[in-house]
């Protein structure tokens, strides 16, 4: 279990909200750690290990958005309503 404060900038779009620099940051972190989390977790990609949840559908396409820009793949990205019962060793809050 660890927490990680972001100063960002959030956004409103109507009822939801986004911090495209939150998610980006996040990004960046997988980046950095992929070896270490593919390892701890023993999986061969991270989306096998991680799943990303927010609870603003905004958020979850800026999350989508800077992992496409990224290059990877993460499958379990969304909202804590869509990822209800989805299962990973590794859960980011967003």
């Amino acid at each position: 279990l660890a927490y990680a404060h972001f100063n960002g900038v959030m956004q409103r779009f109507g009822k939801s909200r986004r911090n495209p620099k939150e998610a980006k940051a996040i990004v960046d972190w997988l980046i950095r750690n992929r070896p270490v989390i593919e390892h701890r977790f023993s999986c061969n990609d991270l989306s096998a290990c991680v799943a990303i949840l927010t609870p603003f559908g905004e958020q979850a396409r800026a999350l989508r958005d800077a992992l496409r820009d990224a290059a990877i793949k993460i499958e379990r990205v969304g909202t804590v309503h869509v990822m209800q019962g989805a299962e990973k060793p590794l859960v980011l809050f967003s």
